[in-house]
């Protein structure tokens, strides 16, 4: 089978955060405040952006945030 001759020069996604990574929310969002800080619980390849579903304790929220709305905590690796 013929390989396309430019996948060797599409990106390759990378979660920046592990799955269990405590991470602090950078941004302020209706449900929960900034520098709330959740774990990492699944991601998604949105395009040529990855999405994070983090869920917070406190309340209780499950948010599906970009990248840069994030920052590492603790990473469990």
């Amino acid at each position: 089978m013929a390989r396309d001759p430019s996948d060797h020069e599409k990106p390759v996604l990378w979660p920046r955060f592990a799955l269990g990574a405590a991470v602090a929310l950078r941004v302020e969002t209706e449900s929960v405040p900034s520098g709330s800080v959740g774990r990492v619980v699944g991601y998604y390849a949105v395009g040529r952006e990855i999405e994070y579903a983090v869920s917070f304790e406190r309340p209780g929220s499950l948010l599906r945030l970009p990248e840069h709305a994030l920052e590492l905590v603790d990473d469990p690796a």
